[in-house]
């Protein structure tokens, strides 16, 4: 079907350019000739270039790594559980390269740590396999595990995070700024409740 598309589609092309058949194409009939043609062809293209998008087409590549192996066979032997534990102290999700990923790092992983706490504190005749940010914030709220106010940060948090993503990261940094240092105190308490939860 696509080699007949795209055959019909350069006939049509070929038609405009040699006009001796009497037949009027338009501009506007080859415009959309070409669009039928570029989409036509879009899933054999590597790279892109039109109607204001470019880029590489990265899914075969990422196919292919799909169940490879991740630790090496030469790894060295397993740390010691002090020094695990010092690392993950050390490591906080606030290390990345810039601004903005640092504030979606640390918001991605608050929202886990909020539905870790569910899973840990929901009675066990209660449903947690598909937990959605509402559901989490609310029963967290219901059960007054969380403060009202750590429920509207978080809610005021989520809709950054929302933000970044549908903008494409256009967010001021001011905002980013305020956001990242709202977020760090209620991921640290958070961070603290499963740790200490952790030893008993």
């Amino acid at each position: 079907m696509k080699y007949l598309v795209f055959l019909t589609l350069v006939g049509i092309l070929l038609l405009s350019v040699f006009d001796n058949f009497g037949i009027a194409i338009t501009n506007n009939t080859v415009a959309i000739a070409l669009m039928l043609l570029l989409l036509a062809l879009f899933s054999d293209l590597k790279e892109f270039n039109f109607w204001g998008l470019s880029g590489k087409k990265k899914e075969e590549q990422l196919k292919k790594l799909v169940g490879s192996p991740v630790i090496s066979e030469d790894a060295k032997d397993t740390p010691s559980i002090y020094k695990v534990k010092k690392a993950f102290k050390e490591d906080t999700p606030d290390q990345m390269d810039n601004l903005k990923d640092n504030f979606l790092s640390v918001s991605f992983d608050l929202e886990r740590m909020l539905r870790v706490i569910v899973r840990s504190i929901k009675r066990s005749t209660e449903q947690t396999a598909q937990l959605t940010p509402e559901q989490v914030l609310n029963y967290l709220e219901d059960e007054e595990f969380l403060t009202p106010e750590a429920c509207d940060a978080i809610e005021q948090l989520r809709e950054v995070k929302n933000l970044i993503t549908s903008s494409g990261g256009k967010v001021p940094t001011e905002t980013l700024e305020t956001s990242l240092k709202l977020a760090l105190p209620i991921y640290n308490s958070l961070k603290n409740w499963l740790d200490e939860a952790n030893k008993r």
